[in-house]
């Protein structure tokens, strides 16, 4: 992180129409200015809009998605990105491939929380606990580095259901992480 800019968080998905926007929007509703929260897809699928299943979905929690539009990521914008987390394991490497983000601070969401402890962290500042975060999960990933990261699967194509629980499992997702990068 660069000295006195707020820590920057991308999540990464396919198209950056369902999974990444809710989980930017979520988290940044919970974490508010202290940390930048951004999204974008691996897919160059041009600025559409975010799914209409998940635009619906995302209302039960209080989000409106309607004017989100996609994005991709460009060749070596993630650079200086303080974490990365995307949903699959293609997301991982994009991040680090296209993007240009440090291996160290990318995961996928689901397997930064398993590997993070359930304390908050300790750190003063947002990029200090942030920091912490990090390389307390690139520890333990030595460790457990034979587990298989979790993903969470693309809904596109399917029911209104499954968006539905979706954002339930982001909902949950991103307020434990919230409430670990909080202190």
């Amino acid at each position: 992180m660069v000295s006195g800019d707020r820590p920057e968080i991308v999540f990464v998905c396919s198209g950056n129409r369902a999974r990444s926007p809710l989980a930017e929007a979520l988290l940044q509703r919970r974490l508010g200015e202290d940390v930048r929260v951004s999204s974008r897809g691996t897919l160059a699928l041009g600025p559409l809009a975010a799914l209409p299943e998940m635009v619906r979905a995302a209302r039960s929690v209080g989000i409106d998605l309607a004017a989100h539009t996609a994005q991709t990521i460009s060749r070596g914008e993630l650079a200086e990105a303080d974490l990365v987390l995307g949903f699959e394991l293609d997301h991982v490497a994009s991040a680090v491939v296209d993007g240009g983000a440090r291996r160290d601070v990318v995961f996928t969401l689901p397997g930064l929380l398993q590997l993070v402890p359930v304390v908050p962290a300790t750190g003063h500042s947002a990029g200090e606990r942030l920091e912490e975060v990090v390389r307390g999960a690139n520890l333990r990933q030595s460790a457990a580095d034979r587990l298989k990261p979790l993903t969470i699967a693309d809904p596109l194509g399917q029911r209104q259901s499954v968006f539905d629980r979706l954002v339930g499992e982001l909902d949950e997702l991103t307020g434990r992480l919230a409430r670990v990068l909080a202190g």
